[in-house]
């Protein structure tokens, strides 16, 4: 496979992905942009705002509007940092919290259906193929036109 049909590939499954996501989830006023954020403050809060727009990988207002969607619902509480009375800080809450499994059983669902047909072999060869590109993907996003080799002046 040359590296347009990755492209061509990984961008047909984040597509897919979010229009299923967003049917799934929608009985819970989540959707594909916010889930990421609840699942993220279930694992790692209370953190903050740019904490949380750093384990996500996503800019900060993408972050503002997932965070305003999730308080909206109910799912995140938001506190004053004590250690900085500037910031605030979020967690998921108790409605977040119980929401999250059912999320994660989508999203299990999800991933169901695209290994399908496929054995467990090809899987984990697949996972740790995906694994090692979006590990280059992170570590080369924000270099766009270097060359393979070149350095950062």
């Amino acid at each position: 496979m040359n590296q347009t049909m990755i492209l061509k590939s990984a961008g047909f499954i984040s597509r897919g992905s979010m229009s299923y996501l967003d049917r799934a989830l929608r009985e819970f006023g989540l959707g594909s942009g916010t889930y990421p954020a609840l699942l993220c403050l279930g694992a790692h809060g209370p953190i903050n705002q740019s904490r949380l727009s750093e384990e996500l990988a996503v800019d900060k207002a993408w972050t503002t509007r997932a965070v305003r969607r999730l308080l909206s619902l109910g799912y995140v509480a938001k506190r004053t940092d004590p250690a900085d009375s500037r910031a605030c800080l979020l967690s998921i809450s108790e409605k977040g919290r119980d929401v999250v499994p059912r999320v994660k059983e989508e999203l299990r669902r999800w991933n169901a259906l695209l290994c399908e047909g496929l054995d467990p072999e090809d899987l984990a060869l697949v996972d740790r193929c995906l694994a090692a590109i979006a590990e280059n993907a992170r570590r080369h996003r924000s270099e766009p036109g270097k060359k393979k080799g070149e350095t950062a002046e």
